[in-house]
């Protein structure tokens, strides 16, 4: 894949900052199949500064026009949904057949689940007392996701940011870069603005890790940190840890989906 060796910053595949690199090995033939760059502060940096910028306008769309951005959504993912699966069946050494149904296969699944879930949501909502409840997108969400799972892990963090007027910027695992690749060209194609979502590579350290501690400069839009992980950057402030917790939500997508509409801010006004 071409786009290996750049991000996905602010609508353009770009050259990083950093001049590190990694072999992308599937690891059932122990072969090399790509070259994927790794990221530094500086490339985690413009990524932010590209979603804090494009946060301003995309927080003020309405429910209706998120919809109608997940609905493009659902069907450029329909149309590439083999290209998922030949890429996790390259990154993760798995069998075609697993790898379509299920790990592409959850880029559909969870999509709908939080359609039906946006559908659903009450932004402005009157309590008992006469106050109103008002939800609100947080800001700027910084997504680490794992290597198993790749895509999977990637859709319950990415859709629920999308859907409730935030913008992110994902750090997939180093490891499984190629189908995170083709998802941000999913959203590029679906016609989402410029800088609503960001990716770039890089390992857990340099990148991952302090990846809470980079946004400081940005807050208060940038203030919210999900991940899945086991490392040193669980124990940054400001970080969502998400792993055994989503034993709790697997009843159904729909109530997984409105678990996970953690990037929504609430507050009350009192009138």
């Amino acid at each position: 894949m071409e786009n290996l060796m750049k991000f996905y910053i602010d609508g353009s595949w770009v050259d990083p900052v950093s001049t590190r690199t990694m072999p992308v090995l599937n690891p059932s033939t122990e072969q090399q199949i790509g070259t994927v760059a790794l990221g530094s502060e500086d490339d985690v940096n413009i990524a932010v500064a590209a979603a804090s910028a494009a946060f301003e306008s995309y927080s003020t769309t309405n429910r209706a026009e998120r919809q109608d951005l997940f609905g493009s959504l659902m069907e450029v993912s329909r149309r590439r949904f083999e290209d998922l699966a030949l890429a996790m069946r390259a990154e993760m050494g798995a069998p075609i057949s697993f790898a379509r149904d299920s790990q592409a296969d959850a880029a559909i699944g969870h999509l709908q689940g939080f359609i039906d879930t946006l559908g659903n949501l009450e932004e402005r909502e009157i309590l008992d007392n006469g106050d109103i409840l008002v939800r609100e997108p947080i800001g700027v969400c910084g997504l680490i996701t794992p290597w198993n799972w790749p895509v999977n892990q990637v859709a319950l963090k990415v859709i629920p940011a999308l859907a409730t007027g935030c913008t992110c910027v994902l750090k997939p695992s180093e490891h499984t870069p190629l189908s995170a690749m083709i998802y941000a060209g999913i959203i590029h194609e679906a016609g989402y603005p410029p800088g609503v979502f960001n990716l770039l590579d890089g390992d857990g350290p340099t990148v991952g890790s302090p990846m809470p501690t980079l946004t400081q400069p940005f807050r208060p839009r940038s203030r919210n940190v999900c991940l899945t992980a086991v490392s040193p950057a669980t124990r940054q402030p400001g970080c969502w840890l998400k792993g055994p917790a989503m034993i709790r939500f697997s009843r159904s997508r729909v109530l997984r989906a409105r678990a996970s509409l953690s990037a929504i801010r609430s507050r009350r006004v009192t009138i």
